[in-house]
């Protein structure tokens, strides 16, 4: 094995923890401590109240919709959200129509909660986003079997 040249080993490089102490930066004066992970739950209910919204309105698909229902709502519960209530039915909106928004809803939702996942700070709120896009995803190839149900 060669020897490393004597100006190689002088040349300054440290390795190893800094015995500095520890460097605090403190955020400008003025400026809220904000969690952004509280951020990205706010977020998550709110996409989850809105795909629960549009879910629970127009005619059609009834279990599919409940199905989705139940998860939106379990969702909700353990993110310590309140369940919204239903809306009201639209009735001028066609059993397609209806079925359709209700799949481009749960696909938003779906890229929604898996962006959210990558934005958290918390592995644990991380993982937990990442699986209810997961769920989404399986409810939503349960229900779709082609192009007609897009």
């Amino acid at each position: 094995m060669a020897l490393l040249p004597a100006a190689l080993l002088s040349a300054g490089c440290e390795w190893g923890p800094d015995d500095s102490g520890p460097t605090v930066v403190s955020p400008p004066a003025g400026t809220p401590a904000v969690d952004s992970d509280v951020t990205v739950v706010e977020q998550a209910v709110a996409a989850l109240s809105a795909a629960h919204a549009t879910v629970s309105v127009g005619p059609g698909r009834k279990r599919a919709r409940a199905q989705f229902l139940v998860l939106h709502e379990t969702h909700l519960e353990h993110l310590g959200e309140a369940v919204p209530a239903p809306a009201a039915d639209l009735t001028t909106a066609t059993d397609a129509t209806g079925w359709r928004s209700v799949v481009r809803t749960e696909r938003d939702l779906q890229d929604t909660l898996a962006s959210l996942a990558g934005a958290a700070d918390s592995g644990a709120l991380a993982q937990t986003l990442a699986a209810m896009a997961a769920g989404t995803a399986q409810l939503l190839a349960s229900h779709t079997a082609g192009p007609a149900d897009v």
